[in-house]
């Protein structure tokens, strides 16, 4: 079995972060994630995080806890592809209001919002309702995705 890990790169404008091999999403790696966060801040980094959770079945309160730290830090945090079990976690736990969601990558770097990190989108926003600014067959400045290979759990 592989252990689970987070993948990161500098996409100019917001770090984007992947979780590998985390069905289901343990502090660990999001403290990782945390320290990697960091490190890109102190570089003059964008305080703009952006998860992929594909895969992700299931995140623990821990596991949540550090991505509300890294929100407390003044970080603008946009999950997309997320399972509707795990967004039902974030519900719950009455997290939601504190970030973002999109469905794909190409809709949370369309919600970056440079000059306000510290924006909380609560569902009462067009954005949380899934309104994009993304237009069909334009050309698009996102870097390419980051290597992805579908392991088998278990």
């Amino acid at each position: 079995m592989f252990a689970p890990r987070v993948e990161v790169q500098d996409g100019g404008d917001a770090l984007l972060a992947e979780f590998w091999d985390c069905h289901r999403l343990d502090p660990k790696p999001v403290q990782e994630l945390g320290r990697l966060l960091d490190a890109h801040l102190a570089r003059g980094g964008a305080p703009v995080l952006l998860v992929d959770l594909a895969g992700v079945g299931f995140a623990g309160s821990a596991a949540l806890g550090g991505f509300l730290g890294m929100r407390k830090r003044g970080v603008q945090v946009i999950f997309y592809q997320v399972e509707p079990a795990v967004r039902e976690v974030f519900v719950i736990a009455r997290l939601d209001a504190f970030f973002q969601f999109a469905v794909d990558r190409a809709e949370a770097r369309a919600r970056i919002r440079r000059s306000s990190p510290h924006l909380v989108v609560g569902p009462g926003d067009p954005a949380e309702q899934g309104l994009t600014t993304r237009t069909e067959g334009a050309a698009s400045d996102t870097p390419p995705p980051l290597r992805r290979p579908r392991r088998p759990l278990g």
